[in-house]
């Protein structure tokens, strides 16, 4: 009875963990640049050689890296990516990646992210940018009055799913995704990319969990009776 109770708790912990991932997929609908994920789970083998040797659960994140749509926004330091690249950013992780491209500049002229974060250029560097009018052409070209002064650093990955998640719509490599820097990374000027979640197809999802959360909810008070009735039969037994 005790495995049986273990691992309904397993499976309705595992169905709750997806709900919170589809409640964060719908809380990014609007956030550009947002790729969206399942939560899976894979049971591995304990190092036990034993037959009844455990087993042990593990999660892992299925990112969706489907390109978002593509919208204009008239701002010229927008870019989006039309290939499968990232911009590069220095965060506090280290660096990072994104298809977030709503850049602007700050006082100091540097190209940084929505939340502050420097824009990298293909040496790795900070972009700063003085003068006339500045734009992004469609290379990833950083243009001032028509003239190229510095380049947006695009990388691709041979292996995206090594990705790991950050918050902000970024991604960090831990060594195993392969960078590969984008030579002709095919870059929308003046436009930015929308996230990709698909809201009615997470609804369906956050459904279908919901009704496999209630099922666990009802076993678990089910073999709560049984034990609570096994219990008090042992009990006249011996009374």
């Amino acid at each position: 009875m005790d495995n049986t109770v273990q691992l309904v708790v397993e499976q309705w912990n595992q169905r709750i963990d997806q709900l919170d991932g589809i409640t964060h997929n719908l809380a990014n609908a609007n956030s550009l640049g947002y790729k969206s994920f399942r939560l899976q789970f894979n049971k591995l083998l304990g190092t036990s050689a034993a037959p009844d040797q455990q087993t042990e659960d593990t999660s892992i994140v299925d990112t969706n890296f489907v390109r978002g749509a593509i919208q204009a926004t008239g701002n010229p330091l927008d870019a989006a990516i039309e290939g499968d690249g990232f911009f590069a950013v220095k965060t506090a992780y280290g660096v990072a990646y994104t298809r977030r491209g709503n850049f602007s500049l700050n006082k100091r002229g540097d190209l940084v992210t929505e939340t502050g974060e420097n824009v990298l250029n293909k040496m790795g560097g900070k972009i700063n940018v003085t003068g006339g009018k500045v734009e992004i052409g469609g290379e990833g070209d950083i243009l001032v009055d028509g003239r190229k002064v510095d380049t947006l650093k695009v990388v691709a990955f041979t292996d995206r799913t090594k990705l790991v998640r950050l918050p902000g719509c970024m991604f960090r490599d831990p060594g195993t995704a392969g960078p590969v820097e984008e030579k002709k990374p095919g870059i929308h000027a003046e436009h930015v990319e929308t996230s990709n979640v698909n809201v009615v197809s997470e609804m369906m999802q956050m459904i279908n969990v919901q009704r496999m959360v209630e099922f666990y909810q009802k076993n678990m008070q089910a073999i709560s009776e049984l034990d609570k009735i096994s219990s008090n039969r042992i009990g006249r037994l011996y009374s």
